[in-house]
């Protein structure tokens, strides 16, 4: 019987973290907590850690889910128009091009929305990865025999872990609350609104900080985070703060914060209100002094289906397709003992024969739904292959329209229209730009009959940019 053990794993710059919980009469409860101390950074110490780990462990591979820190990930505010999350997703890709330091090729990203408004636009944070980080830890738990399905982030956790909170006290914070999650080296700022996270920083202090020496630094890297989420206009004013530590000198960085900031400010445990199993396992946690567990025990009270995942699209791909051949090969091999089974029975009494073949029916009735289903997947694979295959997709469309983009035009709408009457309209730092984009339109195979509508210059904030229609056809994809 299935135990529903959920795993977390949080690599940070000075330990591993491998927290476990298990559901117990509808309610989860933390059951085991592994911490190891990391000296030399390198693949092989975390391979031979994790390896260590999940040897002496139930582990499902569905139910882990690994967490990236804060400081790989970009985040970016955005506000679109639209409320559909395919839209969303593709004006995304068009609005990071001058936004980030890379191209799309180069990186994950997932849209985090914050609210649909009634007029039609979306506000949102976009989670940006680089795809080598993602793949180093996907090809660390690889060797050890793991394909890791769910990566998700840091701060998701601590909200996770807030959400949890609030529940168990059945009061809502009003306004926003800012959570200071103190770990060893480094701690991470959470601004959270109304079950949503708007923003959060990592900076590089931590437990080892909270000194006289240091906590003049600590303080001001949280009154500059402050500062910049008013600046910006994340969210609305700031109520609460919360600071999550254990550690008896949190209360003096707790006193200093209320009078600089004159703000309801509270130390809390990241144990508070959680259940934890009688003689539960705490390997590596004792002697070691400010770790913060908050991450790993907010992603282990969530819905982990529900998660940021930063996982490529190919690893759940090759998942289901394993899946299917595997329930071939399991069909495969109950065949042929089948038939061996089939082929000796003739020299036996007639009650052996019928015995025999009662345990192969019973045994090809159980393998048979598998099959079925497996069958049913790959007729409609085959149908949908060959509807589509001729078809011009958008995203092939978005792609091509990119490439052909010069870095000085910016979109304001793309229409595809019955006929495959495709328009854009947008504006030009510079006349020849707009000319330019008109001239690779013309060569490319995916566009014919592409027509200029208008290029009219304007002053926008006193920097002259050129408005611009282009309308064109779509190409026969089949002939190209």
């Amino acid at each position: 019987m299935k135990k529903n053990i959920i795993t977390s794993v949080e690599i940070t710059d000075s330990h591993i973290k491998v927290l476990q919980s298990k559901t117990l009469k509808g309610k989860t409860v933390v059951c085991s907590s592994d911490i190891h101390n990391i000296k030399d950074h390198s693949d092989e110490e975390i391979e031979r850690i994790l390896v260590d780990v999940f040897e002496a462990k139930n582990i499902s591979q569905e139910d882990i889910v690994f967490v990236i820190p804060r400081r790989f990930v970009f985040m970016k505010h955005m506000r679109l128009p639209s409320n559909n999350d395919i839209e969303i997703k593709k004006m995304i890709g068009l609005q990071l091009v001058n936004k980030i330091p890379y191209s799309q090729d180069e990186i994950f990203f997932k849209p985090y929305i914050l609210e649909k408004e009634k007029s039609g636009y979306t506000k949102l944070l976009v989670l940006i990865v680089h795809k080598e980080i993602v793949a180093r830890y996907l090809k660390i738990f690889d060797k050890i025999g793991i394909v890791l399905s769910k990566v998700t982030l840091s701060s998701i956790g601590i909200l996770n872990w807030f959400i949890y909170q609030e529940s168990k006290n059945r009061k809502k914070m009003k306004g926003a609350v800012l959570l200071i999650n103190i770990d060893v080296l480094n701690s991470e700022l959470c601004f959270c609104v109304h079950d949503k996270l708007v923003f959060s920083r990592s900076v590089n202090y931590g437990a080892k900080d909270l000194n006289a020496d240091k906590l003049g630094d600590i303080v001001e890297q949280i009154k500059l985070s402050i500062d910049t989420y008013r600046k910006e206009k994340m969210g609305p004013d700031i109520g609460n703060v919360k600071i999550l530590s254990d550690l008896r000198e949190a209360v003096t960085l707790r006193d200093i914060l209320k009078d600089e900031l004159n703000l309801d400010i509270e130390v809390v445990a990241p144990f508070e209100n959680i259940l934890c199993q009688k003689n539960m396992n705490v390997s590596g946690v004792k002697n070691l002094v400010g770790i913060s567990l908050t991450v790993g025990l907010g992603i282990l009270l969530s819905d982990i289906r529900d998660l940021i995942n930063f996982t490529p699209q190919e690893v759940h791909d090759n998942k289901k397709e394993k899946q299917i051949r595997v329930k071939w090969i399991r069909f495969f091999v109950l065949f042929v003992l089948a038939f061996s089974f089939s082929s000796g029975i003739f020299g036996l009494e007639l009650y052996q024969k019928n015995m025999y073949l009662e345990g192969l029916k019973n045994k090809s009735n159980e393998v048979a739904p598998d099959v079925k289903v497996a069958i049913e997947k790959k007729v409609i694979v085959e149908v949908l292959d060959k509807e589509f295959k001729s078809r011009v997709f958008v995203p092939y469309l978005i792609d091509e329209l990119y490439a052909l983009t010069p870095d000085e035009i910016s979109y304001r709408s793309l229409f595809l229209t019955g006929g495959n009457i495709f328009t854009v309209q947008g504006y030009s730092e510079t006349g020849s730009s707009v000319n330019d984009l008109r001239e690779k339109l013309v060569k490319s195979r995916m566009f014919k009959e592409v027509n200029l509508q208008f290029a009219t210059k304007r002053k926008f904030h006193k920097v002259e940019i050129t408005d611009f229609k282009i309308v064109a056809v779509l190409s026969d994809m089949e002939q190209n």
